[in-house]
């Protein structure tokens, strides 16, 4: 039997309330679909050196929304402590993923930015793209060539809007353009929507964006209504869409009614009740238990 608190209320002798078993909510606890990983979730940027008039802030950002434009990667930036040990890797590779798995961070790859000043109005713009996950973090995904860049722009061309066409150049194209976007609407709004294997959740109606493409399972939860599982293919540059239609739930107990608990709530304070517990068991009724203390409840 387990003993889980609900509120805190109190009582002069115990009392019970009970239900089938069968009549608690179910749930959808099935085992996820084979999904394809996606090559990679996470990049940290990091610019390294700016010329003249151009802010390392100015060259993280124009990097990042080259990112979130063409990938579904998730974008993170550096705390100034793990900055400053990135840094002092002087463009070796190795030392870079060393030093951003030594740091902390969480992001899969590390994309290093530099811009420095050549001539009179002309820059070269460096950029640096590592997997710095280990053997046992790639968990059988293929690492992420090392892909570096050293272009001299064209006079009068600023690096920060030239960004996305040099930036696409150190990414591979299993990950660079390969988007896709899943609009999911329901009989029902306000719908609790998981897109299991990406990690990604929503309310009905709604579109999320940035999602590598893939199949994936998609569940919608509803108080009062059957969890609805289906599954998805998500095809690159194209919108999938999802259209649930969740069922009525007669089978749901009492104990799924917030008005039930209301009800409890002020009937304990009433009596001068300080305990309440839901009290379950392995199979068999489910039991409210409201006393003084938990060991009345235990007897």
């Amino acid at each position: 039997m387990m003993l889980v608190s609900a509120s805190a209320f109190a009582n002069d002798r115990p009392r019970f309330l009970m239900s089938a078993a069968e009549d608690l909510p179910g749930v959808v606890d099935t085992p996820p679909m084979l999904v394809a990983q996606p090559p990679a979730s996470t990049v940290a940027v990091l610019a390294l050196a700016g010329a003249e008039g151009i802010q390392l802030s100015d060259l993280v950002l124009s990097a990042q929304q080259a990112i979130e434009k063409k990938t579904a990667l998730k974008v993170t930036t550096l705390e100034p402590g793990q900055e400053k040990e990135v840094r002092s890797c002087a463009g070796d590779p190795e030392c870079f993923a060393r030093e951003l798995r030594k740091s902390g961070s969480s992001a899969d790859l590390l994309l290093t930015v530099s811009v420095t000043s050549i001539g009179d109005d002309q820059v070269l713009l460096g950029i640096l793209l590592v997997d710095a996950r280990s053997e046992a973090e790639l968990a059988g995904r293929t690492k992420i060539k090392t892909g570096e860049l050293a272009e001299e722009l064209p006079p009068g061309v600023s690096p920060t809007r030239a960004m996305t066409d040099y930036i696409a150049k150190v990414f591979p194209t299993n990950l660079w353009g390969e988007i896709a976007s899943l609009k999911v609407g329901a009989n029902e709004e306000n719908a609790e929507v998981e897109l299991r294997g990406a990690g990604i959740s929503c309310v009905t109606p709604c579109t999320i964006d940035r999602v590598f493409p893939g199949r994936y399972e998609v569940i919608l939860k509803k108080q009062g209504f059957k969890p609805w599982l289906g599954s998805v293919d998500l095809k690159s540059g194209q919108l999938g869409k999802v259209d649930a239609t969740l069922e009525k739930d007669d089978s749901g107990s009492a104990f799924e009614s917030p008005w039930f608990w209301t009800a409890v709530g002020v009937g304990a304070v009433a009596a001068g009740v300080a305990t309440v517990l839901l009290v379950t068991a392995d199979s068999g009724p489910r039991i409210i238990c409201i006393a003084r203390t938990p060991e009345e409840c235990s007897q």
